[in-house]
């Protein structure tokens, strides 16, 4: 037998006795005084002491005494005046805190060793202080902090090339971002940990990171993009590694259910059971292909497999699986039109899994429990149910679910002829379908331009001209839906407003029909004037991708890379530019049909300008021109943070773009009575008489061209005036021709 293992076993005896002495009696009688095992461990060095007593915590009676065996344990590493031992015990409890969900004492320890001097600390040490600390505040709902935390965990393990760590880190962040209902940036991260997963051959997270990009791409509604990273798990997953292939064969037959293809998904569920050994995921297999066969209308067959589920349920106790079980019946029952036993099954399935938190699952129970309701004629209870699920889906960032529940709440308004109700309901759907098409298109347009970047090879130049192309094409085909479906809703307004006139056209005078035409024409003729601004300010931008996109088209064999490139990068300003007029009219449009949200709060003026003024400080320094800003740290307006931000942001941009190379831009603020002064000051152009007259006027909307022959489209000054005005302030213009301008405009008073 080796030499050394005598030596180990040797250097455990002190131990071993002292284990005989301590404990003659059960280890939980021995716990009754710590102050008794205190005066058992003074024989021992002070490092074996605080070892022993962090060994000892988890066996304690209860938090307290739990919490005394930590501070002993503390005191003892204290004692030998080694700063890393310390730390690396402070760590070492705050990871068992965090075990047991007590993430404010697990953060409390992590605190005290930030207190100390982290200089000292060795970086793999300091990474693991980051980490944890950025997951007790990602637990504790302080998403700022967590991400800021994990952020400088992910620098640190990067730096001693601990990169499996980093990988767990970047994984998490997106998990942050998740739960605030960002899927642009969670995707990132993701991105950026398999990036350094696929470098540094990080096999236990490439599947696994795979899996999870796949999930939001679905979420998003790209399925090529979702079954692109499902693929690419299967690739990297191992043939003994059954677990990432069961997952990867789910999430692909998930996709493919989506996509209306219950042939594909049944086989690929088929092959994920040939892999799966555990019972939960036998049955929730069996679930999904109740699914397919729903939608192939084969309902014994899907009932069998929800009865068998059900039972299963029952049988271990597992509340998830069973209250899955229960709306998979649901579901048979009201595919076959049998209401009252679907709402019963609804109804069971939400009592078994209320208590979870299972909030997504949740809402699409609602959602159907409502549309069963809705289907039988009670439309004051699917009313009362689709309000319970759209609360559920605001409280806790559900976009997707919220904006299938819009829906159906516009459908079941229009059942009953309310018409306007029906109207904005539907208009709610289309915002949040926007805004998670725009995610898509902006993480497209980001892996454009990395592309760009790290442009080589002659035939990566080929495939990044045919994404090129598809994006484009993409955004021409979204925009023209969103026109023909903005056409027919104001169409259907208008239809319904005649509908209505004429019901009760017997019982207006003649000077109200006089008034509600007059009406009428005015509402014909901003449609009329905002269809000619969509019309004449998409064009350019459309010219410019086109023409570009044309001469890539035609032409690359005979450019050079540079030329490429140079190319690549005017065609995506130019789909920037388009992308950010587009909103502005989204923006715009928004605001006149009254959708947009209105949430009034504290604002501290000096830190939401300084976020602002950091976002525009690159354009800014293309020009060389300089941004202050001179505003009180006590100055507090009331008002909507987001309306504020797109203000100053919408001003600060007009400012730039009409200032001089080498000037100076002044952001300011006053109190003044009642309310808040915010002005933007510039030094530039100017302005005559006219053109002040014209500014916030939608029929006299025109853009001038700024000192560097800027192009844009005059929408900015009138989402100022409709925010400001929102907000119960004023806007106006003070201007000289030639000396520059001074934008000021109100906010209401924050009064305690």
């Amino acid at each position: 037998m080796p030499s050394h293992f005598f030596i180990k076993f040797r250097r455990l005896i002190p131990l071993i006795i002292l284990g005989v002495a301590v404990f003659p009696k059960p280890v939980s009688a021995a716990f009754d005084s710590l102050e008794y095992y205190q005066q058992q461990l003074k024989s021992l060095p002070a490092s074996q002491v605080s070892y022993q007593f962090v060994k000892m915590a988890p066996h304690a009676r209860n938090r307290e005494q739990k919490k005394a065996f930590y501070y002993s344990a503390i005191d003892a590493a204290k004692e030998q005046g080694h700063n890393d031992t310390l730390c690396l015990r402070l760590v070492q409890i705050a990871w068992m805190a965090y075990g047991d969900h007590d993430y404010q004492l697990a953060d409390h320890f992590l605190s005290m060793g930030l207190a100390g001097d982290l200089c000292q600390l060795s970086p793999q040490l300091k990474g693991e202080v980051f980490y944890c600390h950025g997951l007790c505040a990602f637990r504790m709902g302080n998403y700022r902090a967590a991400l800021n935390r994990l952020r400088e965990a992910v620098y640190l393990f990067v730096d001693v090339k601990s990169y499996t760590q980093a990988v767990a880190a970047l994984y998490d962040i997106a998990d942050v971002y998740l739960v605030q209902g960002n899927h642009y940036y969670a995707i990132e991260s993701l991105k950026e940990a398999s990036s350094l997963a696929f470098n540094h051959h990080v096999s236990a997270w490439k599947g696994k990171v795979c899996i999870k990009l796949s999930m939001l791409y679905d979420d998003l509604q790209q399925y090529a993009e979702a079954l692109k990273y499902a693929s690419m798990a299967m690739d990297v997953a191992e043939v003994n590694d059954r677990n990432i292939r069961q997952a990867t064969f789910s999430r692909m037959g998930d996709i493919y259910l989506k996509l209306n293809q219950p042939d594909n998904a049944r086989r690929l569920f088929g092959q994920a059971l040939l892999l799966t050994a555990d019972s939960s995921s036998i049955y929730t297999l069996q679930g999904k292909l109740a699914n397919a066969d729903i939608m192939q209308g084969q309902y014994v067959q899907a009932q069998l497999k929800a009865e068998k589920n059900l039972k299963f349920g029952n049988f271990s106790s597992d509340s998830t699986l069973k209250g899955k079980a229960l709306f998979l019946m649901g579901e048979i029952l009201l595919a076959q039109k049998k209401y009252d036993s679907a709402i019963a099954y609804f109804q069971k399935a939400l009592q078994e899994t209320k208590p979870l938190q299972a909030h997504q699952f949740n809402a699409s129970v609602l959602n159907q429990l409502a549309a069963s309701y809705a289907a039988m004629g009670d439309y004051a209870q699917a009313q009362l149910v689709y309000e319970q699920g759209l609360s559920l889906c605001v409280n806790h960032c559900l976009r997707y679910e919220r904006a299938v529940i819009c829906r159906g709440l516009s459908q079941l308004y229009q059942n009953q002829r309310d018409y306007q109700k029906a109207l904005d309901f539907q208009c709610q759907y289309s915002e949040i379908r926007d805004s998670l098409f725009n995610d898509g298109i902006l993480n497209q347009m980001a892996r454009m331009e990395m592309k760009v970047q790290a442009l080589k090879e002659q035939d990566f130049i080929q495939a990044l001209r045919h994404e090129n192309a598809y994006i484009s094409h993409s955004i021409e085909q979204e925009k023209n839906k969103q026109m023909i479906f903005m056409i027919i809703s104001v169409v259907l307004f208008f239809i319904s407003m005649i509908a209505i006139r004429l019901g009760y056209s017997n019982y207006r005078s003649h000077k109200k029909l006089k008034q509600k035409n007059k009406e009428l024409a005015e509402l014909n003729a901003t449609k009329d004037k905002f269809f000619s601004i969509i019309a004449h300010d998409l064009k350019a931008p459309f010219n410019s991708l086109l023409g570009f996109s044309e001469v890539l088209t035609l032409h690359a064999e005979n450019k050079s890379t540079k030329e490429i490139m140079e190319y690549s990068g005017l065609v995506y300003s130019a789909a920037r530019k388009l992308y950010h007029l587009v909103e502005n009219l989204l923006q715009w449009s928004r605001a006149q049909l009254g959708s947009v949200p209105y949430k009034p709060e504290c604002l501290h003026i000096a830190t939401q300008t300084s976020n602002v003024v950091s976002l525009l400080k690159m354009n800014a320094e293309s020009k060389d021109i300089v941004l202050t800003q001179r505003i009180h740290p006590d100055i507090v307006a009331y008002g909507d943070a987001n309306h504020y931000n797109t203000i100053l942001r919408n001003l600060l941009s007009n400012a730039i773009k009409f200032s001089r190379v080498g000037s100076v831009i002044s952001i300011g603020a006053e109190m003044e009575q009642d309310h808040v002064k915010v002005w933007v000051s510039d030094s530039g152009m100017g302005m005559h008489e006219d053109q002040m007259k014209r500014l916030f006027t939608i029929n006299q909307t025109a853009s001038e061209s700024g000192t560097l022959n800027e192009k844009g489209s005059g929408l900015g000054l009138l989402i100022c005036k409709e925010f400001v005005e929102l907000n119960k302030g004023e806007i106006w213009v003070e201007s000289q021709l030639g000396k520059g301008s001074v934008f000021n405009f109100t906010l209401p008073l924050y009064l305690n």
